[in-house]
């Protein structure tokens, strides 16, 4: 059994673009790190000329290379299973999702995650671990969780 996890992605007016459903390794140190690894070489700009993939033309651009980079992890093959797209009403935490990771986009275009630990019990409900903090330096590993 995976460990379940929403990624949606916000246009920059916060309106949400797109939801994915993740069937494993939903924790911050999983998912989380794994979108930082996506971002790391990447330079975000407003109208490319490199089409080399080393930048991201906009959270249009980055939701479209995301989920080609997250299917194809780099070698060409397309993966099957564990990345799906939900639709973007798709209630999160209702297929037990544990994290939901909410892209957002600065007013410099850079993306910043907001990450949530839900259906904690012994918080009550959903937990905020993190709050648009910038995705390239939030300290996944050290977000924790209580279960």
């Amino acid at each position: 059994m995976g460990t379940r996890s929403n990624i949606r992605i916000h246009d920059g007016d916060d309106k949400l673009l797109c939801c994915l459903y993740r069937q494993f390794d939903g924790y911050p140190a999983g998912v989380g790190c794994m979108l930082q690894d996506f971002v790391e070489d990447k330079v975000m700009v407003n109208g490319f000329n490199e089409e080399d993939g080393s930048q991201i033309n906009g959270p249009g651009d980055f939701a479209t290379m995301f989920i080609t980079w997250d299917k194809g992890l780099g070698d060409n093959k397309v993966s099957t299973g564990n990345l799906y797209m939900m639709r973007p009403n798709h209630k999160v935490g209702s297929s037990w999702e544990e994290y939901c990771y909410d892209i957002f986009f600065d007013k410099d275009g850079e993306p910043v995650v907001t990450v949530i630990e839900l259906h904690d019990k012994k918080y009550g409900g959903n937990k905020v671990l993190c709050t648009k903090q910038p995705l390239r330096t939030v300290d996944m590993k050290s977000l924790k969780s209580n279960k």
